[in-house]
């Protein structure tokens, strides 16, 4: 009978999830884990439910505590590394982010040129936003490796302020520029 309840409880909590009812959500959860917190401890989709839900509501604190948790038990779990790298940045901690990227790089394979992209950018403007303009650069680099031509820089406030304000983009464009050539 406690199964049944349990799996419920279970079956409305996801239904309210991808109706994007993140209040219900959350309400379920918390009566989830009063009624079976041995449970809810040991699963980590509770924790990742828990804090997608939060980083819906733009509670970025408590997504992030709820992502890290889920990290804890499941350590090589890439998709827990792209959610803490956008809570990190939508709490501004862009060391953390900076961190969880690399960690992402060691767990995405070569096989996902869309998503090296997206990483090694996201590498540039967490160092661009900490001052390690020799770090941006390389990002920027390996992400151009990655297909990152194609990227529109006026649209992007850090990739025109980091290109443009240094002399160092030239020189990179062209060496990307060659090697396009030479493999394209």
């Amino acid at each position: 009978m406690e199964k049944i309840v349990r799996d419920e409880l279970r079956t409305a909590i996801l239904k309210a999830m991808e109706e994007n009812r993140y209040l219900d959500v959350l309400e379920g959860l918390s009566t989830l884990q009063a009624s079976y917190p041995e449970f809810c401890e040991r699963n980590f989709q509770f924790y990742l439910l828990q804090g997608d839900a939060l980083f819906a509501t733009q509670r970025f604190d408590e997504a992030a505590e709820n992502y890290r948790k889920v990290q804890e038990l499941e350590p090589d779990n890439l998709g827990i590394c792209l959610n803490l790298i956008k809570t990190d940045i939508g709490l501004e901690q862009y060391a953390s982010a900076s961190e969880q990227i690399q960690k992402a790089l060691t767990l995405a394979t070569e096989q996902d040129p869309e998503l090296m992209k997206y990483l090694y950018i996201q590498q540039a403007e967490m160092a661009y936003r900490l001052q390690k303009m020799d770090e941006v650069y390389t990002a920027l680099e390996l992400a151009a490796q990655h297909g990152a031509m194609d990227i529109d820089v006026m649209d992007s406030e850090f990739l025109y302020n980091a290109l443009f304000d240094d002399d160092r983009f030239n020189e990179m464009f062209e060496r990307s520029s060659q090697a396009s050539a030479r493999y394209g």
